[in-house]
């Protein structure tokens, strides 16, 4: 048996260290996001937002409590139902009342929040949405969210009839509940804030429907969201399961990006939809939900006698715990968020090698990337320690990486390699 010549280890070393080269180098000028003074300050103050919005939250619930708002809540609601026992569940109207009069509470607590992020988006041209539209966009969050009451007052049910089992009926319950709220969300919670049309006949409809035969999606669903109405940004998402399942494209990316960084960033939503990632992530908030309540089972005799001793009420069924347990359910939450958002991560590397792998659009794909850094002011390496707790997407600098290192394992050449803009 012949000795391989010399040339078959050179073109090896070639192609394992071509792509490396990309992944740990400096990247080609025209792919460096010429990012401005303007962006970083804009991505400073977000994210500084984002943080303080945290701690912001969590003042205004113990607001609510130390300046008596929770006790008269609770005086309120129990004087329009009759007064609950330490052992008895709170009445449904002395739910509602209590909830409603919270919820309002953490409403105008946030507002600040919300407002000075209102601000931001307009000063920096992001945001089309009117002061009114704003309003009311506040208001219907509201009023979603009032929804919680039925979810509440069952737990507290939940609670007083199973003892000890009671987490492991209400994660029963809200798996169904979990599914309902991803099915329905795209064609009920969507529609109220934005509109939703197909996406027009022309050349990009017949390459995008291109792709979905390609990708083995022969009846995808492929719409355009009015978002222009309330943001410039440029986005695309998959949402929904099962009919309900659909890729959307906002009105901003037809209006700015070329038809090839079009492409390229539909191919990646079709890899979520192809690889199933809704489901994924359907089941990964399934497991979640599980372990956050069997976690609070745990926590429920410290969360007694906080409640008793500490907050002289009578136990973790009267209202006005709620606040003590809302916040444990928050901590908890927000601690699972680096698995999650790792989680998250992972998904979105797929859906890229996905994309590229179906459209072969290396080139105008790290320049969709390098867009977003430009045009949208998005971080391409936000800190560390941020993109670790709440980065769910890779950093916009190694998916750039990735788009001009990748060359999928296929018959077919990827011509686009090479090429230019």
């Amino acid at each position: 048996m012949s000795k391989p010549r010399a040339w078959k280890y050179l073109c090896a070393a070639l192609l394992l260290v071509g792509p490396a080269a990309f992944a740990s180098g400096h990247l080609p000028a025209q792919f460096t996001p010429k990012v401005p003074q303007r962006a970083i300050t804009y991505q400073r103050i977000e994210e500084a937002l984002g943080l303080f919005a945290l701690v912001w939250l969590l003042t205004g619930i113990w607001a609510f409590v130390i300046t008596g708002a929770s006790r008269r809540a609770g005086a309120l609601a129990e004087g329009r139902s009759r007064a609950n026992e330490a052992t008895a569940p709170p009445h449904v109207i002395a739910v509602a009342i209590y909830y409603v009069l919270f919820s309002l509470w953490q409403v105008i607590w946030m507002l600040p929040i919300a407002v000075s992020s209102h601000l931001v988006e307009r000063h920096y041209g992001f945001s089309n949405e009117s002061w009114l539209l704003f309003a009311k966009n506040e208001t219907i969050d509201w009023l979603i969210n009032l929804g919680k009451i039925v979810l509440i007052w069952g737990s507290y049910k939940l609670y007083c009839k199973c003892n000890s089992s009671w987490w492991k009926w209400l994660w029963l319950i809200l798996v169904p509940i979990q599914f309902a709220a991803i099915v329905l969300s795209p064609v009920v919670i969507s529609p109220i804030f934005y509109r939703f049309t197909p996406l027009q006949n022309g050349s990009l409809r017949t390459k995008i429907e291109q792709l979905a035969l390609r990708a083995g999606i022969p009846r995808s669903t492929i719409l355009v969201e009015n978002t222009s109405v309330r943001s410039n940004h440029v986005n695309a998402y998959v949402t929904g399961l099962g009919p309900t399942a659909r890729i959307v494209i906002d009105d901003n990316a037809l209006r700015l990006l070329p038809q090839p960084q079009i492409l390229a960033m539909v191919g990646h939503e079709m890899g979520h939809y192809v690889e199933h990632h809704i489901w994924i992530l359907f089941l990964s908030n399934v497991v979640g939900s599980c372990f956050i309540l069997w976690l609070l089972n745990r926590l429920v005799p410290w969360l007694t006698f906080i409640a008793t001793v500490r907050m002289k009420l009578r136990g973790v069924l009267d209202v006005r715990a709620l606040p003590l347990l809302l916040t444990v359910i928050f901590v908890l939450l927000q601690l699972q968020m680096p698995i999650a958002n790792a989680e998250s991560r992972m998904l979105e590397h797929r859906a890229d090698a996905f994309g590229l792998r179906l459209t072969h659009l290396n080139v105008p794909m790290a320049q969709l990337f390098v867009g977003f850094a430009e045009r949208d002011y998005a971080d391409p390496d936000p800190p560390a320690i941020l993109q670790w707790w709440y980065g769910t997407h890779p950093t916009l600098d190694s998916r750039i990486r990735f788009a001009l290192s990748y060359h999928p394992w296929s018959t077919r050449a990827n011509s686009n390699y090479q090429s230019r803009p």
